[in-house]
């Protein structure tokens, strides 16, 4: 671990008291670093720190301190930029990790998918027997594990738009796989959302590595923002350097060799998003020095990651029931609707991020679903683009709790059919999370489930 002298003498706040502000505060507890905490909200067991400011007005403070963190979850408001202007350092627990960690970390971003990339290269790497750290959004704050890391270790983290904001260092190793509409509730507006994304390369040297998706014009446009060497990958046309898919054959190229990988049927996680993912983990591993023969293994054992998104959550009368409650944008929710062949009953809704679902309702009227049930803040307004492309099938709506909902969907189904739960929406109005809201919607399916084996319904 580098020296941390920059912090010494510092007056030092802790910006949002959630995960990462929690693993900021132990991380300067262990080192002998005073520090205080703001939040907006009230938050009980705060060890250790100097001073607290809760309430409304949390932020009006910023400019007393030397170094501010800022905590993902934190809006970033006037008042960051007026206190950059008095002096104040605005920075993050995710710079603090880049500056201190001794080893190559490979940065993941994209509005989409960056869960199962992380998560699917840290098990190529593993298979090649490094040392592997995976953390970021996807779940250890890194700074958790920075003492535990070696010259020899690898870390694999999922960065979100809001941990790469105002980020001043990029990973050796960078991935972007996509750039659609969302956040647009947290983030001041769509330009906002994308610089953030954009320090994942924005810094890098020529000695790094830059992955990037070549069938997303937008994050194609990134090999211009940096100076690391380029990789692709690509679902609809030879990409190379990188690795790409050829009719039914996954194939990948990153030192003028082309080898095969696998075939598209042998991987086990469904949908076209998912292959792109694929692709993009393997150039990522390979680009970090996993040989081949462990990229083609894990590759075929991949079942995805259990953080709902397409997870099976099983079966009542020959109806099968899908959890994909990380589907929080209309474009994910499409990718889920083109993944299954069979008919389907969609559950779509939720809180409200601004996004705009004419094109989910053209995909829903092209493709086989039979039905909705439409819920949360966001019901009506897909209700209503849903009746503007004319589609025919039956929509349930209004329907407030977890049970009600999967007990709507399976009426509305036929032996044979998926009910998908894939919301488009953020979850906030009903629920504490997207993985609350898988959850119960898990815990629905199988209370149903023994309740029509039981014969109460």
């Amino acid at each position: 671990m580098r020296d941390m002298n920059f912090l010494q003498g510092k007056k030092i706040a802790v910006v949002g008291f959630g995960r990462e502000g929690k693993s900021l505060a132990s991380f300067f507890l262990k080192h002998g670093f005073a520090f205080s905490v703001l939040d907006k909200h009230e938050v009980a067991d705060i060890s250790g720190a100097e001073s607290v400011a809760f309430g409304e007005n949390y932020l009006s403070r910023l400019s007393e301190f030397d170094v501010v963190f800022k905590s993902p979850g934190v809006k970033l408001s006037a008042e960051f930029p007026f206190a950059e202007k008095q002096g104040t350092v605005i920075t993050s627990a995710t710079e603090l990790f880049f500056r201190l960690c001794t080893c190559p970390i490979l940065g993941v971003t994209g509005t989409k998918g960056k869960g199962t990339v992380s998560g699917l290269t840290a098990e190529i790497l593993k298979a090649s027997g490094r040392e592997v750290f995976l953390g970021g959004n996807i779940g250890v704050p890194p700074l958790d594990f920075l003492e535990k890391l070696g010259q020899e270790s690898l870390v694999v983290l999922e960065l979100s738009s809001f941990q790469l904001q105002n980020l001043k260092i990029s990973p050796r190793y960078a991935c972007v796989l996509n750039f659609y509409i969302d956040h647009l509730d947290q983030h001041q507006d769509m330009q906002e959302y994308w610089d953030a994304k954009s320090s994942i390369v924005k810094f890098q040297n020529p000695g790094d590595v830059a992955i990037l998706n070549a069938d997303d014009e937008r994050v194609k446009n990134l090999s211009e923002r940096t100076s690391a060497k380029k990789y692709w990958f690509s679902l609809t046309k030879i990409a190379e350097p990188g690795a790409y898919l050829l009719e039914d054959t996954l194939y990948l190229n990153i030192d003028g060799q082309v080898q095969e990988l696998c075939l598209k049927n042998d991987l086990k996680v469904r949908g076209e998003h998912n292959v792109s993912d694929v692709l993009a983990a393997a150039v990522l591993a390979a680009a970090a020095g996993a040989p081949l023969n462990s990229i083609r293994k894990t590759l075929k054992v991949f079942t995805g990651l259990p953080h709902h998104r397409l997870e099976y959550a099983g079966e009542i009368n020959k109806v099968s029931f899908y959890n994909d409650s990380l589907a929080t944008i209309p474009e994910a929710a499409i990718a889920a609707i083109r993944a299954f062949a069979e008919n389907k009953v969609l559950i779509l809704g939720g809180s409200d991020k601004g996004a705009d679902y004419a094109g989910l309702a053209q995909a829903v009227a092209a493709s086989n679903v039979r039905a909705a049930v439409l819920i949360g803040q966001t019901g009506e307004k897909i209700q209503a683009e849903l009746k503007k492309v004319g589609f025919s099938g039956r929509i349930e709506i209004g329907k407030s709790n977890m049970p009600d909902i999967v007990a709507a969907a399976l009426k509305l189904s036929v032996p044979g059919d998926v009910v998908l739960l894939s919301p488009a929406a953020a979850s906030f109005d009903m629920f504490t999370s997207y993985v609350d809201r898988g959850e119960q919607f898990k815990q629905a399916v199988s209370d149903l489930k023994q309740h029509v084996q039981a014969g109460k319904i």
